[in-house]
């Protein structure tokens, strides 16, 4: 799967992750429109559950499930009654769509046709509105088999009873697709034939103006030479019906024939019968009309002596002494007064949902009494079959109606465990509830209990407070179970509420580091001074400005104290760590020459995983090999590193594992994250776009250099950098992970705008390196043009090497000749073009550690670097 993605532009997920929808749907049970909302009735229970199954119905790419998912949210329905109107249409199209993407099988389809066959049985009357979306079902050019049809045909005539036969407009399409299952059946029995004439029937209220579509198939289904009996039964039947609901006159002559033919050519008894039932029928309905074909009709009748019936004599007789009175023709119900007598006589079908349930609380006992596991797997499945057994006991049918596809449903478990725990919690008497909740602790306490569960708690306890229903847990403990799983944001709420009741300045320190990991800068800040404002004798040290992520500040601090004497390794690891935020790499390599020539072994250690990433900044290997050798293998981040580096030695087999044991270490953080916010979990979703993009990075390099897989994995790399936040720290690694194979001179509108990001934050530091670093890609890469050693290059790449090495030359042969000025750098004829630009890096720099880059850039053959660095 991996091989076919590559070479493919892949998808930006970190756009995703930057979206403000994105924030809405990854906010766990809570609807983003709930605010003041009760989490604790039967209505919010119904629309948890619906909105649950119609997004399981939704997914597509998982589609095992979807059967059972259809038939718990059809069965939902028969308790909610008329409260099951707002959840009609989601439910619907949800089955329709299922239906649509089902395997390609007369079973799936047969099954949702069923389903929908029970729902609209269910909701009669309330179907109207959503009627069109079903109507496309019934389509003509496409009829199924011969079972689907019957099926069809019955979900039909469920929606003809439930709207009194009054389809209005959509009788147009319903009537064509009767008539073609008639005139495909091909079977002997002609099953299909006789269930499409009983639905002909119910609707004949509703066919004024379609009789010259149904009259003359139903004439030739009276043929009994092509057509067995039952057939032609079921059409004589049809013929009464419509007789009886329209008028036929128009018909008359070619009906009243063929009966009489009919009526000679058969000698059964009971079809003979059907027969003049359905003349006696015609007299009644068409009075006079048929008067001219009556002898004709008396004439065969007395031929067939036992066909004659006592109606027949009796109509006759009324018929010609002008006394029989036609019978009034039923009409199409009108909507309202149709809706009227439905809901005045429809049967109510199932339990009321106000009806509650009653819980089996040894039974839920059970299953909330936690044993000790040895696996996570283990704990899991208790925290399943308990959500399951809540579901099973819940009061609401809503929920009830899931508890069977949850067990094999992992996900659908997890969204409702909130709903159906607090709809049995509220009828739990008081010992029942300490019991539960001491379970709870008791699971959380264990140390090997997997985040999962801690997040399933913690979402729980956030789900009864927003319902004004405190978790009766302590606020210590829920901090911590926040803080083992990290859900920062829980666990700055919980800590928030501690310092609220206890006044505990301990907890300051802690408060500021999680407002800080959540990029509420102003907020940590704001809490810093407030504690200076209430205790004006709180000394603030540097690991308030640490926390803060005030590194210049921090920096200023361990440097006075290593001057007056401080040569502990706290203070070493804190200048490292400043100076490593900062990017202050000149300052930061004869920091680690000292510490690495010394004898601390525990100093080497602390400080290993900081020197990986130094080295890797400053593009030196083996100092990168070296600090890796003493990173612990327990650091989360040694499987990222040991990846990158054997990425560098081409082991690509080698980086492949490491690049999996980094995903795994990174799962238990992300998952944590995206359940409380997709924003959050940014940092985490970042990481494993950098292992992805080092697995693109080991297919660069197994590609044929040139080919098209490489430019299409370029090409998706720029792609990808329109979702990334506009943050340096994040630019910086991933263009450093890019340059292993693309260089920076080659990817100019990037590192662009890394420049311009880290100039407008005011890391001009940054800015610098990163100008120096295109500057020497460059003057690198124009060598090996004008050597032939960069391979095919544009015509317009090679006259800018050709030019670069003739500045280069005038440049070295004028500094033989000058004092060494700046002003005396300068080339003559081609490059006179400098002169004023010169002039202005002179002006603009000022200061002497800018010369260097000042003879630099006037080589340069890009005018997007250069006029960059003039802003610089």
């Amino acid at each position: 799967r991996n091989r076919q993605r590559q070479g493919r532009v892949q998808p930006n997920v970190m756009a995703a992750f930057n979206s403000e929808w994105l924030a809405h749907v990854l906010v766990g049970n809570f609807p983003p429109d709930t605010c003041g909302v009760a989490f604790s009735n039967d209505e919010y229970y119904t629309q948890v559950a619906v909105s649950a199954l119609v997004s399981i119905l939704s997914n597509i790419s998982d589609v095992a499930p979807h059967q059972e998912a259809a038939q718990a949210l059809t069965n939902m329905f028969a308790p909610l009654k008329a409260k099951a109107a707002p959840y009609i249409e989601c439910s619907l199209e949800a089955i329709l769509g299922a239906m649509k993407f089902a395997p390609d099988s007369d079973t799936y389809v047969i099954f949702y046709i069923k389903r929908l066959h029970n729902l609209v049985e269910t909701v009669h009357r309330m179907i109207r509105p959503h009627l069109s979306s079903l109507i496309k079902l019934f389509s003509a050019d496409a009829l199924g088999s011969i079972q689907q049809q019957n099926e069809s045909i019955d979900l039909l005539k469920a929606l003809a009873e439930a709207l009194v036969g009054d389809f209005g407009p959509h009788i147009a399409i319903v009537l064509p697709y009767l008539i073609a299952v008639i005139d495909r059946d091909a079977s002997d029995a002609r099953a299909p034939t006789e269930n499409a004439l009983s639905a002909i029937q119910v609707l004949s209220p509703s066919l004024e103006g379609y009789l010259f579509l149904v009259m003359p198939r139903l004439i030739a289904l009276l043929d009994t030479a092509m057509n067995p009996r039952k057939s032609v039964e079921a059409a004589l039947e049809c013929i009464a019906a419509l007789a009886t609901a329209v008028n036929c006159s128009s018909f008359v002559s070619r009906i009243v024939l063929t009966l009489v033919r009919l009526l000679q050519s058969t000698s059964t008894p009971e079809l003979q019968g059907a027969v003049v039932d359905v003349l006696c029928t015609l007299m009644e309905q068409l009075q006079d009309e048929l008067t001219l074909f009556m002898p004709t009709i008396d004439a065969v009748i007395q031929k067939h002596r036992g066909a004659s019936t006592a109606r027949y004599e009796r109509n006759v007789r009324m018929l010609f002494s002008g006394r029989l009175i036609p019978q009034e023709r039923p009409r199409p119900v009108p909507q309202a007064l149709s809706e009227a007598m439905q809901e005045a006589s429809a049967p109510a079908h199932g339990p009321d949902s106000t009806t509650r349930q009653d819980i089996d609380v040894m039974q839920l006992r059970r299953a909330w009494s936690a044993k000790h596991h040895a696996t996570q797997d283990g704990w899991i499945r208790w925290l399943r079959e308990f959500t399951c057994e809540l579901l099973q006991q819940s009061p609401s049918n809503s929920l009830r109606a899931c508890s069977s596809l949850a067990r094999g449903h992992s996900r659908l478990a997890s969204t409702l465990f909130n709903a159906a725990f607090v709809s049995c919690w509220t009828m739990l008497p008081g010992q029942y509830q300490q019991e539960i909740i001491a379970s709870l602790q008791s699971v959380a306490s264990n140390r090997d209990v997997p985040a999962d569960i801690l997040q399933a708690i913690l979402g729980l306890a956030e789900y009864m407070e927003r319902d004004g229903k405190q978790i009766p847990i302590d606020l210590k403990l829920l901090g911590d179970y926040a803080h083992r799983c990290h859900a920062l944001a829980n666990e700055l709420h919980y800590r928030e509420a501690e310092w609220t009741l206890e006044k505990n300045y301990e907890t300051i320190k802690m408060l500021i580091e999680l407002n800080q990991n959540q990029n509420l800068h102003d907020s940590a800040i704001g809490m810093l001074d407030y504690v200076r404002k209430k205790k004006e004798d709180i000394q603030v040290s540097v690991d308030w400005y640490t926390r803060l992520q005030q590194w210049d500040k921090a920096l200023v601090i361990y440097r006075r104290q290593e001057t007056e004497g401080d040569l502990s390794r706290e203070n070493t690891m804190g200048q490292v760590r400043c100076l490593f935020e900062m990017s202050d790499w000149a300052a930061l390599v004869p920091l680690y020459e000292r510490i690495w020539s010394g004898s601390d072994q525990q100093l080497q250690t602390a400080s290993a995983s900081i020197g990986v990433s130094m080295a890797w900044a400053t593009g030196d290997i083996d100092r990168m090999e070296v600090y890796l050798s003493a990173l612990p293998s327990s650091s989360e981040d040694k499987p990222f590193c040991s990846a990158l580096l054997a990425v560098y030695c081409n082991n690509f087999g080698e980086a492949a594992q490491y690049i999996e044991e980094a995903r795994q270490a990174i799962d238990l953080d992300l998952s944590a994250q995206i359940n409380e916010s997709g924003s959050r979990g940014y940092s985490q979703m970042l990481q494993c776009q950098m292992l992805t993009e080092l697995e693109e990075i080991i297919t660069y390099k197994t590609s044929k250099r040139g080919s098209e897989r490489q430019i299409n994995i370029v090409s998706t790399w720029r792609k990808r950098l329109s979702g990334i936040q506009q943050d340096v720290s994040t630019w910086q690694w991933l263009l450093r992970l890019r340059s292993m194979v693309l260089r920076p001179i080659l990817d100019l509108d990037a590192w662009i705008k890394y420049v311009n990001m880290s100039r407008r934050s005011g890391q001009l530091r940054i800015a610098r390196d990163a100008i120096t670093q295109l500057l020497d890609d460059e003057a690198h890469y124009m060598e090996e043009v004008n050597r032939n050693e960069a391979g095919d290059v544009p015509p317009k790449i090679r006259a800018q090497a050709y030019e670069y090495a003739w500045l280069s030359a005038q440049v070295a042969r004028q500094q033989q000749m000058s004092s060494g000025s700046v002003a005396g750098l300068l080339p003559t004829g081609p490059s006179a073009s400098w002169e004023g630009r010169m002039r202005r890096f002179s002006s603009a720099g000022g200061a002497s550690t800018n010369a260097s880059l000042d003879m630099a850039i006037q080589l340069s053959q890009q005018p997007a670097l250069v006029y960059t660095y003039l802003k610089y």
